[in-house]
């Protein structure tokens, strides 16, 4: 009798050894999956910022624009840091009749994202009317 559940216990242990090595599998592919995903969230809110300091730079620099802007492409300057590693922020501007209308595109981890902002004049002042995040390669998409 003791021999017959010695070999119960045996069978047992032998059919639930491939199903706890697969709930393991299983845990680990979902960790390294939210880890692909976490980083990728790391990513995308570092452009977002990237995209910001564009806006705040380009609000900036309309302070001495003219009445009648002329088209331009300038290179903001990013920490020797974030220089290195490939990070970097375009802006482009286009007149467009009384407004001007600003591209700016943010470079982070061989990802990149871009928004356009329209400027108005108002008063001796260019203000933002409107800011569109165009469809990114980065902020809706995960990196595989």
């Amino acid at each position: 009798m003791r021999r017959h559940r010695r070999g119960l216990a045996m069978l047992t242990t032998i059919l639930t050894l491939p199903l706890v090595a697969t709930a393991m599998l299983a845990v680990a592919l979902l960790a390294t999956a939210d880890a692909r995903r976490t980083a990728g969230e790391t990513h995308d809110a570092q452009l977002r910022q990237l995209l910001v300091a564009g806006g705040t730079v380009l609000l900036d620099q309309s302070r001495s624009w003219p009445a009648a802007p002329k088209a331009t492409t300038f290179e903001v300057p990013v920490p020797q840091y974030a220089a290195t590693e490939g990070d970097g922020i375009q802006i482009s501007t286009q007149p467009d009749g009384d407004a001007v209308i600003a591209t700016v595109a943010a470079r982070h981890a061989g990802r990149q994202a871009t928004q356009r902002l329209r400027l108005t004049r108002s008063g001796n002042a260019w203000t933002i009317e409107s800011v569109a995040l165009d469809a990114p390669d980065a902020l809706d998409s995960e990196q595989k």
